[in-house]
């Protein structure tokens, strides 16, 4: 039996792309940690180690690194911020103020255990206070674009096709375009978008996440152009994301699919199809217990079909 170190394997999977050391790292460390890590004379820590498996498109299911317990409790920390975040997202009224206090004790918390200079660790605290935060759309991106230039100095959205992202860089650029969605500039949120959704199938087989992430970048890219009445277009990404959605068990997204699906399939004129999704939308978010989209299928029921 042939051992192979996580070093020889990120050596390897960066050579087969045809990066140097510095591409594949920068931002996340410097090359003679990368060189050290290669032959095996570091271990990375943990946030390290999954930020340079996810740019080379290698699934981290099946290495770990060494912890300790504070790099436990960050860990912990990032799971505990991230599952409020996704509550925040979709709770109303009082619950959503006390999800709020409740990330910024959190974030602090993370913030006074964090190593100095760990952009990783920062990066990631920045991203769940946009979401959280009282920000406009214009003070959403540039927390956003300073939040990802902690990572790539030189980030250029015009460069999103091509770039070489860890998924959380992924989710930072996904917030960017949601910001632009908001503020009515569909055209500059479709790019983002179209560039991002490109960037994610020409790279990315092996990780998991970063399927959510593409399930995540086809609704943007779908509720956007229903926004903008192109319902041909909406259709196809609903459509493409619903199965994406199902077939990989990503249950979250898929009443957002299932909406945009019955909004378009209305507005082109088969209302019998329209009737038929929203209804079949309506029962998974009482299973899923999602009252936000819940009360939008109802609405939009009362309206087209009274």
């Amino acid at each position: 039996m042939i051992e192979v170190t996580i070093g020889e394997i990120i050596r390897e999977k960066r050579k087969q792309l045809h990066l140097t050391q510095e591409e594949a790292c920068f931002g996340i460390c410097d090359k003679v940690t990368m060189s050290r890590i290669e032959t095996n004379k570091q271990t990375p820590t943990r946030s390290m180690l999954n930020a340079l498996l996810q740019r080379l498109d290698i699934s981290d299911d099946r290495f770990y690194a060494a912890i300790n317990a504070e790099e436990l409790r960050i860990n912990e920390l990032c799971k505990e911020i991230t599952a409020y975040n996704v509550k925040y997202e979709k709770a109303t009224g009082r619950e959503k103020q006390e999800l709020k206090e409740l990330l910024k004790i959190k974030q602090s918390e993370l913030r006074n255990i964090m190593e100095p200079g760990d952009k990783l660790t920062e990066q990631f605290i920045v991203r769940s206070e946009v979401i959280s935060g009282d920000y406009n759309p214009d003070e959403k991106i540039i927390k956003l674009t300073a939040a990802i230039e902690l990572t790539h100095p030189k980030f250029q959205l015009a460069h999103v096709k091509h770039g070489i992202f860890s998924i959380d860089e992924i989710k930072i650029i996904n917030q960017i375009a949601v910001a632009f969605s908001g503020m009515g500039k569909s055209k500059e949120a479709l790019k983002i978008w179209e560039d991002l959704l490109a960037n994610n199938k020409n790279r990315y087989e092996n990780i998991v996440p970063a399927r959510t992430q593409r399930c995540l970048i086809l609704y943007g890219l779908a509720r956007e152009y229903l926004i903008v009445n192109n319902y041909i277009k909406a259709l196809d990404y609903a459509e493409e994301g619903r199965k994406l959605a199902v077939d990989h068990g990503i249950y979250r997204h898929l009443p957002g699919f299932l909406i945009i699906l019955a909004e378009c399939s209305y507005h082109l004129e088969n209302v019998k199809k329209s009737r038929e999704i929203f209804e079949d939308a309506y029962h998974l978010c009482k299973v899923i217990n999602d009252s936000v989209n819940e009360r939008i299928i109802t609405d939009a029921m009362k309206e087209y079909f009274e």
